[in-house]
């Protein structure tokens, strides 16, 4: 015969295996985050592995068809990021001289010497998630320096004339 306390137990462990279950489900699907630095180092060791890499969208998208190629600063280097198009909707500003890209945390699979791509160290991306939107630079230009830079430009014409009048 079950008693009540007995069905409550029962109700607990199996609460607590499905905590367990969900809890090692989601760190073990969770990709490990990786600096460029540690790609290059490591990329023996971290060759086909999923992982996560996070930095600036820079210079261009590269549209080929369904699949873009991107390039990702870090602050180290930049990474070549192969995904498909419709992953980088959501990208708005890319990273010049004008404009601070947009963040991205992008998780996909690494490979040292991507043979798809001639070779090429590469991260095929799987999700591309935007953490941090870009913007346009305001450029400013420092008027002292105008200034200084118009005085020095002065002060060469008068020299050269001083001296040319002296040869």
């Amino acid at each position: 015969m079950i008693d009540g306390r007995q069905i409550h137990y029962f109700r607990l462990k199996v609460v607590l295996i499905l905590i367990f279950i969900f809890t090692l489900h989601s760190f073990c699907s969770t990709a490990a985050s990786f600096t460029s630095r540690d790609l290059i180092e490591n990329s023996k060791l971290l060759d086909g592995k999923l992982l996560t890499y996070r930095g600036e969208v820079i210079a261009a998208i590269m549209g080929r068809g369904d699949y873009s190629w991107v390039n990702v600063y870090d602050g180290y280097n930049a990474i070549g990021v192969w995904c498909k198009t419709s992953l980088l909707k959501d990208i708005h500003f890319l990273g010049d001289y004008k404009c601070r890209g947009d963040v991205v945390e992008v998780e996909g699979v690494f490979s040292r010497a991507c043979s798809a791509h001639g070779g090429e160290l590469d991260i095929h991306g799987i999700k591309i998630t935007v953490i941090e939107r870009g913007f346009r630079k305001e450029e400013r230009i420092d008027k002292r320096r105008i200034g200084l830079a118009v005085a020095l430009f002065a002060l060469t014409l008068l020299m050269v004339s001083v001296f040319r009048k002296r040869l």
